[in-house]
């Protein structure tokens, strides 16, 4: 039995592709049938016919397949979840940005300015910044207590 290529293979590696091509990729990649695909999450109990995978990748999506959907698929490809879920998203249409965080401040963040341009994001770093010097300005010494001036110079007697 020959080793299975790695989901993130030549053809899927850093490239955001809708469920189809990831279901075509795989299946190629694989080289397995539609059949052979549903058997694998069956093998892990997971409900999926051929049929059902062979539709994903004909049609066009209208919705985001059920979390078990998800799942068996996942499966039967060798993909994680989550590369399941990116391709649909993909798929429907929805810009994702991919971030290994779970920081509800940076998915803030991320949901905020999602839709900007990057003129629009750099502007508004601009003001991040602005306000993050402020606040570092009120809560440090002086520069003086230091022994720096505002240029970073040492001016403390020596």
């Amino acid at each position: 039995m020959r080793p299975l290529p790695s989901f993130d293979g030549p053809s899927l590696k850093g490239v955001c592709v809708n469920l189809s091509e990831l279901i075509t990729a795989r299946k190629d990649e694989l080289e397995l049938s539609y059949q052979r695909l549903a058997d694998r999450a069956r093998k892990q109990g997971l409900e999926l016919t051929a049929s059902a995978i062979n539709q994903m990748a004909r049609r066009p999506l209208a919705e985001y397949p059920k979390p078990e959907t998800i799942r068996a698929l996942a499966v039967a490809l060798g993909v994680p979840e989550g590369r399941i879920l990116a391709a649909a998203d993909v798929s429907l249409g929805f810009r994702r940005v991919d971030v290994e965080t779970h920081r509800p401040d940076v998915e803030t963040w991320l949901a905020l300015t999602g839709d900007r341009s990057p003129e629009q994001i750099d502007a508004l770093m601009d003001v991040v910044r602005a306000h993050l010097r402020a606040i570092d300005a009120a809560q440090t010494p002086k520069a003086r207590v230091t022994g720096l001036d505002d240029d970073g110079e040492n001016d403390a007697p020596q």
